[in-house]
């Protein structure tokens, strides 16, 4: 069996590595692109979220054929580096993750999650499927190997049979720089008589929840949930319009709880649930607002609102999220529609 370089860069929670080039741990996209971009053919970049993709011939000792470094935004840290890596020879029939496992864990350590190791032959038919899969941790990232069925080509003909996936884990970290101004905004609220707000509240059909992005590598993926500070972290980082909901507003909700409300010093309104709230100005121009009624068919359906990064979710055909929209739509002067579709 043929292995990877012994001079293979060290996987660690310091620095990636685009072929030479270091990029240091904590640099916002956009730094990183500028550090790599030189003499690299980019390639298009993936759909639904700020990225770089580009040509890569090196991954820490493995061939490899292209980079894609992903942050929530472009002034915001890389948290995940993927690389598409290349098979160690092209006219073997087999795939033997051995291949990759042994110099991983040299950095690593061995897995702490893998499925069965087994050499397999390749079938082109099962280019989409993932056969092998091995995760490992250390310090602050996430390691995670995974083979497919058969090679994969991408937009310049070069060809791949593995993954290597990098994941930055310590958010709070990397939030820290982030969380002062979402702090100053929540300290200058002021709500003299919360009490008042109470007739105000709408509750609609079902619970919500806070914002939080769930990890499926974790034997509780939700845990997130119950931990605030790295409920926070990400929020700032993925989505930083929003903030914490007053305490003595959050004390009079439930977890149906929907309230718009003004703070005395301030001209816009903020929409809240019991967690999470944002600002909704009266110049609707300034607002991002989507609303989408799906009807069932297949599926059960649903009613959704998304109010400037904010996240409401009901049954289909809601009244009470109705009602909630409508009196959004008398604050800022301006209709919401309504886009309907079928659960299919």
């Amino acid at each position: 069996m043929k292995i990877a370089s012994d001079n293979y860069c060290d996987l660690s929670d310091t620095a990636y590595f685009v072929d030479s080039v270091k990029v240091p741990w904590g640099l916002t996209l956009s730094q990183a692109r500028d550090l790599v971009k030189e003499d690299r053919q980019a390639l298009q970049a993936y759909g639904g979220g700020p990225n770089y993709r580009g040509q890569c011939r090196e991954a820490f000792g493995f061939k490899a054929t292209e980079v894609n470094i992903i942050a929530p935004a472009e002034d915001c840290p890389v948290l995940q580096v993927n690389y598409n890596l290349s098979p160690p020879d092209l006219k073997s029939q087999l795939v033997e993750p051995e291949f990759w496992v042994k110099s991983i864990s040299k950095s690593m350590g061995p897995p702490v999650k893998e499925s069965k190791r087994t050499s397999y032959r390749i079938d082109p038919s099962q280019s989409w499927r993932v056969i092998y899969n091995a995760r490992w941790m250390k310090g602050n990232i996430s390691v995670t190997l995974s083979t497919s069925g058969g090679y994969r080509e991408n937009e310049v003909g070069a060809i791949s049979i593995a993954g290597l996936f990098i994941d930055w884990k310590n958010e709070v970290q990397f939030a820290e720089p982030y969380l002062d101004k979402i702090k100053e905004v929540e300290n200058s609220l002021v709500i003299s008589n919360p009490k008042e707000l109470v007739s105000e509240i709408i509750n609609i059909g079902k619970k919500q929840k806070p914002y939080y992005i769930a990890d499926y590598a974790l034997q509780n993926p939700h845990a997130t949930a119950n931990d605030s500070a790295l409920r926070r972290a990400q929020r700032a980082l993925r989505s930083p319009l929003l903030f914490d909901t007053p305490q003595k507003l959050s004390n009079l909700m439930n977890d149906s709880s929907i309230l718009i409300w003004q703070p005395e010093n301030r001209d816009d309104f903020v929409v809240s649930t019991k967690w999470d709230s944002v600002f909704f100005s009266k110049d609707s121009g300034k607002n991002k607002i989507s609303w989408f009624n799906i009807l069932p068919a297949k599926g059960s359906g649903g009613m959704s609102l998304s109010v400037n990064e904010l996240s409401i979710d009901d049954f289909h055909s809601s009244k009470t999220l109705s009602i909630l929209v409508g009196k959004l739509s008398i604050y800022q002067n301006k209709d919401i529609q309504c886009a309907k579709d079928y659960d299919f």
